[in-house]
């Protein structure tokens, strides 16, 4: 069995949590694009846990001294990212439980900013794939 490199191991944390940001995002859109659609239809603290675990995931892949390294950059900016959506998903969380209400999600996550997800995490697997 060959043996994955740190930085094979860092591309693939880093992809692993541009996978939650993107199932996030596609939670976002389908409650923006579908009023009948309920924030609470998803599993968003399941997604929020897992969004969490990733960038522990890759800050420990990436930290000094076990061969990892950021990457060009990336990879600070893909824990960024990260942490960037687990405070918007707080504010969704924190949102629906004052409130009662789905339309939250869209108050709280405008349109334009989950838009800009979309390309922000295109933006980052187009960085990545020149490392795998």
């Amino acid at each position: 069995m060959a043996s994955s490199s740190p930085t094979d191991m860092v591309v693939e944390t880093a992809l692993s949590l541009l996978d939650v940001a993107a199932d996030i995002h596609g939670v976002a859109v389908a409650v923006h694009t579908c009023h009948t659609l309920a924030a609470s239809d998803h599993d968003l603290p399941r997604l929020s846990t897992a969004l969490a675990a990733a960038v522990d995931r890759l800050r420990a892949a990436s930290a000094p001294g076990t061969g990892g390294h950021d990457l060009e950059g990336l990879v600070p900016s893909c824990v960024k990212l990260g942490l960037d959506l687990l405070v918007r998903l707080d504010r969704v969380e924190g949102s629906r439980k004052s409130e009662a209400t789905d339309a939250d999600l869209r108050a709280v996550w405008p349109a334009a900013a989950v838009e800009a997800l979309a390309d922000r995490v295109e933006g980052m697997r187009r960085g990545l794939s020149g490392f795998t």
